[in-house]
């Protein structure tokens, strides 16, 4: 099971759609670091930049604490995005409420609102690529 952890950052290194720049935002993530996967949640929706840069191309590098990770994007289907939501507000109910407020989603705090939230949000899982190991560590 992944747990979206809200406090947690990392940046998306990509390059834009029109052009090889950096564009780094900071964006939430939930991880899996023994597989070496993030999940992360696109709060503004489908539009936002990083997720478009993404679409456009899946390869991308990250980084999470101080270190570089080559991850290959995953765009999960809404009922995967329904699971974690509820997956995540069952140990966190207040924080999954002031989340849905922020991203102007209506829940009540009921299982069927939160995973109707987590519906319409777009999540990407971003798995590892070559030469990452699980949880930064280099490979003996």
């Amino acid at each position: 099971m992944q747990r979206w952890i809200p406090p947690d950052d990392c940046r998306s290194t990509s390059f834009t759609r029109s052009s090889p720049k950096d564009d780094s935002p900071k964006i939430r993530k939930a991880s899996d670091a023994v597989k070496g996967n993030w999940t992360v949640a696109s709060g503004f929706g489908p539009t936002a930049d990083w997720y478009q840069n993404l679409r456009a191309q899946p390869q991308a590098l990250i980084r999470s604490g101080n270190r570089p990770h080559p991850v290959t994007a995953r765009f999960l289907p809404p009922d995967d995005g329904a699971e974690i939501m509820a997956d995540y507000a069952r140990p966190h109910p207040r924080t999954a409420l002031r989340l849905c407020a922020f991203m102007g989603l209506p829940a009540d705090g009921s299982n069927e609102s939160l995973r109707a939230a987590g519906h319409a949000i777009p999540f990407v899982r971003l798995e590892a690529g070559a030469g990452h190991s699980p949880a930064g560590r280099r490979p003996r």
